[in-house]
């Protein structure tokens, strides 16, 4: 089972969003998902409930008591997922800290700002060798920042070609335990987006994961 854990010492860099989504996106594909929140804010939590209130049961959901003894809870998966995501808190807690050591991947969702680029180190100091790779998130067309934090970014390490824009449908899709993708349909810019990215993720797993 692929563990992937996304992870930044800033809030508000759209990392349960595209945790999400991906898994979504993941699970589309045929894959068997299942999600483990380790924010205590339990937004990952509160969209997977959504969904499957809303008649969506493509993804399994990791309980809050299995999160006492994480590294118990997933190897008792193992046998039956393809794929975990982990959503984490912001800040450079114990918790954070615990899921990058489980996870095979990291992905850093990194905002276009002068502010969000200096946080990386803080984020990066917690990896201890772990493998990892940069999403750049909520960014608004091929502006300035958005080139500028592609070249800061790419001095730390992997960082995925496609950005993740700004857009209302990866806010709003999170009400009711949707994506921004199957808010828009497959053709629409988020989709081609998402695929995009968890393709690049796939190959930064260094794993083709197809069934």
């Amino acid at each position: 089972m692929l563990k992937i854990a996304f992870a930044n010492r800033k809030g508000g860099v759209s990392k349960t969003s595209l945790c999400a989504a991906l898994a979504i996106e993941a699970a589309k594909s045929g894959l068997r998902v299942a999600l483990a929140d380790a924010d205590t804010q339990g937004s990952l939590t509160a969209w997977a409930e959504a969904r499957a209130a809303g008649g969506r049961h493509d993804l399994a959901l990791l309980g809050a008591d299995a999160l006492a003894d994480l590294p118990a809870a997933v190897k008792g998966l193992e046998a039956d997922y393809d794929v975990m995501f982990f959503d984490t808190a912001a800040g450079l807690g114990e918790s954070v800290e615990r899921v990058i050591f489980l996870a095979d991947l990291t992905i850093i969702p990194v905002r276009p700002s002068p502010n969000d680029l200096r946080a990386v180190g803080g984020t990066m100091s917690l990896l201890g060798g772990q493998p990892y790779g940069f999403v750049i998130t909520q960014a608004i067309g091929n502006s300035s920042l958005v080139n500028q934090a592609f070249g800061a970014l790419s001095e730390h390490g992997a960082i995925c070609g496609q950005v993740m824009g700004m857009r209302v449908g990866y806010a709003s899709a999170m009400i009711d335990g949707r994506t921004a993708q199957e808010i828009e349909g497959r053709g629409g810019k988020a989709a081609r987006e998402i695929a995009a990215i968890w393709s690049w993720v796939q190959g930064r797993a260094g794993t083709g994961m197809a069934r």
